[in-house]
């Protein structure tokens, strides 16, 4: 029986406060093999075997039949195992993604994510300290999330998801790539993608290391990175999950998946470094709401403090009036200003060229 916190080994300790890291534990969130566990009373030593199948003592609270004390399994029973180091005393309650010996990878993700949705203190329980900190279980729910988006992007066209669903993203001009051709299509696709991806990791790990610094404003005693990583990270199934409500239900339920992303990681949090859900929940949401209250902060400064007003337009031009057209005298003809040859443009002779003797010189 390991600290949740750091793994320290908490066999025959009084109370219920790890050696190591000072993590409040609780024998309720362990499961043992029925009979392989001894709960000693504080008092007397006289020892009591667990019955249920989690292998907890029936009833929890007694009187020692030895001494006559009230006693408590999850306050003052002192846990031993009755054989070896007890390592076989306790049952393997590793979540699915860590079950890679029994499940196909989809099956582990999904087995993960509706762990998640259904019990969030559970993961922490079935994650060791010395487990992988489940980066590869977030990226593949933050992959999994952004095509969810893409495809309400492209069916719904949504746009309030920061101009994704209609804005530079999926504007072909850049990109560089011919409008209306399907290289459009799949390029744009797989660029949404991996930057959505790439753009969840590294706010995930922003997030993560802002909650551990807030376990240490909040009197967390030594919180373990490694820990709040795997709370953090393993908690982000729940993004992938109200993705796809989303797709079957109604597409406003994707503002909820970071919501419930925080509030999932609280429990998490808590669990993981042993505090109370209180402690954990104001690690999760202080850091999001802190980037919010900023980002507003930041666009409206930005927006006061907008630069110089543009330059005026200089007024439009005055139309040019079109010029008259030439009059034609009464009798004569147009003045053209170039001499007459007597001969018209057919290359006959000019009648009146012909009576003043102009048409055939001297």
């Amino acid at each position: 029986m390991q600290c949740e916190a750091c793994g320290y080994e908490l066999w025959n300790i009084r109370g219920r406060t790890c050696p190591e890291c000072g993590a409040t534990f609780c024998p309720a969130n362990y499961e043992f093999r029925p009979g392989a566990v001894g709960f000693d009373c504080p008092a007397c030593g006289e020892t009591y075997f667990g019955t249920t199948e989690k292998g907890h003592l029936h009833p929890e609270r007694f009187h020692c039949v030895r001494c006559g004390r009230f006693m408590t399994m999850d306050d003052d029973a002192i846990l031993r195992p009755i054989e070896g180091d007890g390592r076989g005393a306790m049952v393997d309650r590793r979540i699915p993604w860590l079950q890679s010996e029994s499940r196909s990878f989809l099956a582990r993700w999904w087995g993960t994510v509706v762990l998640g949705l259904r019990l969030p203190t559970d993961i922490m329980s079935g994650v060791r300290p010395n487990d992988p900190t489940g980066v590869q279980f977030m990226v593949v729910s933050l992959f999994v999330s952004s095509i969810v988006l893409c495809m309400q992007s492209a069916v719904f066209g949504l746009s309030g998801f920061g101009g994704f669903g209609g804005g530079a993203l999926r504007n072909p001009i850049l990109w560089g790539v011919a409008p209306g051709s399907g290289v459009t299509a799949v390029f744009l696709s797989f660029a949404m993608i991996i930057a959505l991806a790439a753009f969840h990791l590294l706010a995930a790990y922003a997030w993560a290391g802002a909650a551990h610094a807030c376990l240490y404003v909040l009197g967390v005693r030594r919180p373990s990175w490694r820990r709040t990583q795997q709370a953090v990270l393993f908690a982000s199934g729940s993004v992938a999950a109200v993705g796809f409500a989303s797709m079957f239900a109604c597409s406003c339920l994707s503002l909820l998946a970071y919501p419930w992303w925080a509030a999932v990681a609280g429990e998490t949090l808590a669990r993981a470094h042993g505090i109370d859900r209180m402690r954990g929940a104001i690690a999760s949401w202080l850091p999001a709401i802190a980037l919010v209250v900023g980002i507003v902060v930041l666009r409206s400064i930005t927006m006061s403090t907008g630069g110089p007003p543009p330059a005026p337009l200089a007024p439009p031009a005055p139309a040019v009036a079109p010029a008259p057209a030439p009059t034609v005298p009464s009798g004569g003809s147009i003045d053209t200003g170039t001499p007459d040859t007597g001969t018209p443009d057919d290359g006959a002779p000019n009648p009146d060229a012909e009576a003043d003797g102009s048409a055939f010189g001297p």
